[in-house]
């Protein structure tokens, strides 16, 4: 219960920080909005009124981002930008750039919200509209104090939010004053810090004055669960019997308010100890959490009959455009432009003709050069596999052991390439490998070879597809590590076990190998072979290799 209750926490907080400017959750649009997108579009084109046509895109462009249907949500947007630009509106310009730095953090675009939000502050500031900056604050400290930031910069965020606040007491506007303390407030809650409680005490005092809503229910919740870090067990009961007073007076609230809500009530009520009052409470949460899911299908079903309506409008607009247009033309002009678009279009003609021709011409290429690479990838492995019969049928006639061991060694690093090269004729990537199949298909040849079946085995790995070069250089390392551990580590060992990870960050990869042999192994020992080449292939990666005795020998290599 307490993981499915922090899986929620983690959700919620995320879906928080998502919010739009004045807002503290996100609500769906619904039809209605819609409705009333539409609606203000035909009046505008009816009455011939720019301005208006401009607020109808951006009304049907913010509904359709509230849908998640962002290439539609920024088509539309661009439309009601392009007209107030042309008009010179410049706060329904900027106004534009910051639902289009909503839209950027809602698909977690860190650094697109942060261009677009530049250019909105770059108006505002041009043409000193006050209001404007104040939305723009508040984005900017949304953008540093959200969850997903690699490194959340909770000192830029509260700079911001402490602009805002200032510029709103300056302008005695409570709204802003709340919007301010209550995110002043969440940070200070990251930071556990009892400064918290009066900052969203008094978002809370003033959101009172409004008809309740549900950014109004996720401020309790908040607050409530404020209460609870600090031990305030009494205060957190009461903010949580106001919050369900609203719930039982019937009011709207979305299931996402409520989601936040029912995950605080339970773990107050784990807090208090009281676990029927808390399952009761989680019952209502995976309610609520079910009815999100089965919304977000619903809308998915609208969305392109939605779409295609909007699609017709923009049509009705467009021929209404072109109407109005060649009523205004005289015949001179119509003929014209009649030569001109016949020249035109003759060139565009040709044109696509001639990269019609070029695009078959590079496709034929390709696919010959598919063909190609994937004829080379199987000789290559035909000719590994000749190599390995032959390097067996030699160790076969040999007696003296430690030549037979060095064929035998020779053949499994042979191997080693060949599964690699199976891997690359077998699947559609031409140069990358799999690095999981490869490994396991590797791992599981070189044990067979060495006749040990009863291991413990644990493979992690989580790096995307790797190049061919790279995962050979890898895999020839693995197979040496995996037979030094057969030969010393198991030879007598009662429960053998081995663990591979290999895992990747932005600046390296990291792949580390463990057995759980009894004694230490002598790395020093730069005499053998396999010392010798491991030692060139982390030279050729430009690696680092250490080693380390763990209850087992442990290796760690680092690629830059």
């Amino acid at each position: 219960m307490l993981r499915d209750l922090n899986t929620t926490k983690l959700f919620l907080l995320s879906f928080l920080l998502l919010v739009g400017n004045h807002t503290m959750a996100r609500q769906k649009p619904t039809n209605e909005k819609f409705v009333y997108a539409r609606a203000t579009l035909d009046e505008g084109i009816r009455k011939r009124d720019s301005t208006q046509i401009a607020e109808g895109y951006y009304l049907l462009g913010k509904a359709y981002g509230g849908e998640h249907d962002y290439p539609e949500a920024y088509r539309l947007m661009y439309q009601s930008l392009k007209i107030n630009e042309k008009l010179k509106n410049w706060y329904s310009a900027g106004k534009v750039y910051l639902r289009l730095t909503d839209f950027e953090l809602e698909q977690k675009k860190l650094n697109e919200a942060k261009d677009m939000l530049s250019q909105a502050v770059e108006i505002f500031q041009k043409y000193n509209i006050e209001n404007g900056i104040v939305d723009a604050y508040y984005l900017y400290g949304l953008i540093y104090m959200i969850d997903f930031n690699p490194k959340p910069n909770y000192d830029s965020a509260m700079y911001y939010f402490r602009k805002l606040e200032s510029l709103a007491i300056h302008n005695k506007s409570e709204r802003h004053i709340a919007g301010a303390r209550e995110k002043i407030g969440s940070i200070y809650t990251k930071l556990h810090d009892k400064r918290a409680l009066p900052n969203l005490e008094y978002a809370i005092k003033i959101k009172r004055k409004e008809n309740p809503d549900t950014p109004f229910l996720m401020r309790l919740g908040e607050l409530a669960s404020c209460y609870l870090m600090f031990g305030y067990l009494k205060q957190a009961n009461e903010i949580l019997k106001e919050a369900h007073i609203l719930i039982d007076r019937g009011l709207i609230f979305d299931n996402y308010g409520l989601v936040y809500y029912y995950g605080v009530v339970v773990k107050y009520y784990k807090s208090i100890k009281d676990w029927e009052k808390a399952y009761e409470a989680k019952e209502k949460l995976e309610l609520y959490q079910y009815q999100i899911l089965q919304e977000d299908r619903t809308a998915n079903v609208s969305q392109w009959r939605i779409k295609l309506e909007t699609e017709k409008k923009d049509l009705e607009l467009k021929l209404q455009k072109t109407t109005l247009d060649s009523n205004e033309k005289q015949i001179s002009q119509q003929k014209y432009l009649l030569i001109i678009t016949g020249v035109f279009l003759s060139i565009l003609v040709v044109l696509l003709f001639y990269l019609y021709k070029n695009y078959q011409k590079q496709k034929q290429l390709s696919q010959h050069n598919a063909i190609l690479i994937q004829e080379q990838n199987h000789r290559v492995k035909n000719n590994l596999q000749i190599i390995s019969s032959l390097l067996s049928l030699q160790s076969n006639q040999l007696e003296e052991s430690k030549a037979k061991q060095a064929v035998d060694e020779s053949q499994l690093r042979i191997e080693a390439m060949a599964v690699l090269h199976r891997q690359l004729y077998d699947t559609q990537e031409l140069d990358k490998i799999d690095m999981d199949v490869f490994i396991n298909s590797l791992s599981d040849i070189i044990f067979e070879s060495y006749g040990i079946e009863d291991i413990a085995l644990d493979y992690q790995i989580n790096v995307k597809p790797l190049q061919a070069d790279k995962a050979v250089f890898l895999g020839l390392m693995i197979n040496e590590f995996i037979s030094n551990a057969c030969k010393h580590a198991f030879a007598n060992h009662p429960a053998p076990a081995f663990h591979i990870s290999l895992s990747e960050t932005k600046n390296q990869i990291v792949m580390q190998i463990k057995d759980n042999g009894l004694r230490p192994i002598n790395t020093k020992k730069k005499e053998s072979f396999g010392m010798k080449l491991i030692n060139m292939m982390v030279d050729q990666l430009d690696g680092k290799l250490s080693y380390e005795y763990n209850r087992g020998s442990v290796f760690t290599l680092k690629i830059a």
